[in-house]
């Protein structure tokens, strides 16, 4: 059996840096949460953790620092359920970028 290094990445892509940032903030809330099931040890500030906000060139280039890092797959979480543009988006853009 072999284990793949596989990285959980709430990711929103936009323009708008607010909205990033506060996509941002409200992950590390909950992940310093001690009511939250992930809470245990030295809490880890939301911009050190594995989620990544922001415009697509700068996701792209997260990606590729964890990818450099030795992840070989990524489940990116955070979409709304239905929201099939930014499923196609990610689709389209990311392998394009990423391949």
């Amino acid at each position: 059996m072999r284990f793949k290094k596989t990285l959980l990445m709430p990711i929103k892509i936009t323009d708008d840096e607010k909205e990033a940032k506060d996509f941002i903030v409200k992950l590390g809330y909950r992940s310093s949460d001690p009511t939250h099931g992930n809470y245990g040890g030295e809490l880890v500030g939301a911009e050190q953790s594995g989620s990544v906000a922001g415009n697509l060139n700068y996701v792209i280039e997260r990606i590729e620092e964890f990818a450099k890092e030795g992840v070989e797959e990524i489940m990116f979480g955070g979409i709304q359920t239905g929201d099939i543009d930014t499923i196609q988006m990610i689709d389209e853009q990311m392998s394009v970028h990423l391949e």
